[in-house]
């Protein structure tokens, strides 16, 4: 029996087709399931992209009962007019700016609990990037944490650089590199260098660092961070654009002379994101550039007090009178989200897995305010306040909607990864 039914009949519906069934593949405790091999029925067999190392494309009726079940779909490269009449509603009936095809993505810190195999962890992540790739997801975007033992990635460049490998459309991002942590000519070197190893399809997503810790241990005064974010920032994006040699002298970094001895890749260069959470540092300097933003809508004490269409304007105020300007469809907004076949069967699936990662970590582990409700109705709080979407994928639909609506219109569509439910 397929437990995912509906996840299939979506896929059904834009072309796929079921190519091989193995049963009992994947076994856990006890429980065993059945997997499906599905393919475009379209794709000739020298264009299928397996994982790598040979593996063939197995797609688990369990493992995506989680939240790709309806974006696997809407992402595709499909036209609106090919949409069914019920994924078409997020772009006709939206009286905003909304772009005609939405991009969808992910932002990974990742959240592994401590105790876990990093290893196997790291591995998970790898493998989760694969299967976006191949299932015609746009970006995703890969954390630098230090400390505080949930976040586990120390580098994304290299996580990007393995990632790179094993993928081939799917364009990975930095999400996002703490500037305060590295001296700006090596960000701009490394960025550039992975610019031309992925044939354009990097982009650097750049932060003030997140962990005050992390910080700490670096000698770091957090008050200073957002200044130097800013410094760095206009180093890095006059190193990206200009051949000139270029020399600056900071009180945390110098440049003589400095000019990068290999181009960016992409034309004019490598595409910047900044991260903003509620300061209006993040959108500020965004304007100051021109660059992309990253809203992370639910700020590290989950609860937010700054609306996310007040940061907008202050970006595109920022833009202005720096002479640039600011794009809707390149504004990519972060939520977590969780989707089953029923509503009541998605919040049952997380119900004590996001309450693990809130009280857990975002409480105790990094001192925030976390809600003030019974641990088994963080789940309720979160959804009801706006801040995740758990359901089904017509509460999907009507959640990213509502989000439009917010917001003014923004193009970007990115999942938060979080290990809220098990695999199996």
């Amino acid at each position: 029996m397929v437990e995912n039914e509906a996840s299939i009949a979506i896929h059904s519906a834009f072309g796929f087709r079921t190519a091989d069934t193995r049963e009992r593949i994947g076994c856990l405790h006890g429980r065993c399931h059945d997997a499906v091999l599905v393919k475009l029925a379209t794709m000739s067999p020298t264009s299928n992209h397996p994982p790598a190392r040979g593996k063939r494309l197995v797609v688990s009726a369990k493992v995506f009962v989680s939240v790709f079940t309806v974006l696997l779909a809407i992402s595709l490269h499909v036209r609106i007019g090919g949409l069914p009449k019920r994924f078409r509603t997020l772009t006709e009936d939206v009286s905003m700016a909304v772009p005609k095809r939405m991009r969808f993505g992910v932002f990974m810190a990742p959240f592994h609990r401590v105790g876990e195999n990093p290893t196997l962890a790291l591995e998970r992540d790898l493998e989760l990037l694969q299967w976006l790739d191949t299932l015609g997801f746009d970006e995703a975007y890969i954390g630098e944490h230090h400390s505080a033992g949930w976040e586990t990635i120390a580098s994304p460049e290299l996580f990007m650089a393995t990632a790179a490998e094993r993928t081939r459309h799917i364009r990975l991002g930095t999400g996002v590199t703490s500037l305060p942590y590295h001296h700006p000519f090596m960000v701009a070197n490394r960025m550039v260098q992975l610019d031309h190893l992925t044939r354009g399809r990097v982009i650097l997503g750049c932060g003030p660092g997140a962990l005050a810790s992390d910080a700490l241990m670096l000698g770091i005064k957090p008050e200073r961070q957002r200044a130097m974010m800013e410094e760095s920032l206009d180093a890095i994006m006059r190193l990206m654009s200009n051949t000139e040699p270029y020399s600056v002298k900071t009180d945390w970094f110098e440049m003589n002379e400095a000019v990068l001895q290999l181009r960016p890749y992409q034309d004019p260069i490598v595409p910047v994101a900044v991260a903003s959470v509620e300061s209006p540092a993040g959108v500020t300097l965004a304007g100051k550039h021109g660059a992309s933003v990253l809203s992370l809508s639910v700020p590290r004490d989950t609860i937010r007090k700054t609306s996310l269409a007040e940061l907008w304007s202050i970006a595109e105020e920022t833009a202005a009178e720096h002479g640039k300007k600011m794009r809707r469809e390149d504004w990519g907004v972060v939520m977590g989200m969780h989707l089953a076949d029923t509503k009541e069967q998605a919040y049952k699936d997380i119900r004590e897995g996001s309450a693990r990662v809130v009280t857990e970590y975002f409480g105790r582990t990094l001192g925030n305010p976390v809600p003030d409700v019974p641990r088994e109705q963080i789940v309720d709080y979160m959804v009801d306040h706006n801040q995740w979407i758990v359901g089904t994928p017509d509460d999907c639909i009507a959640g990213i909607e509502r989000l439009q609506e917010l917001t003014g219109g923004f193009g970007k569509f990115m999942m938060r990864v979080e290990d809220w439910a098990p695999r199996d």
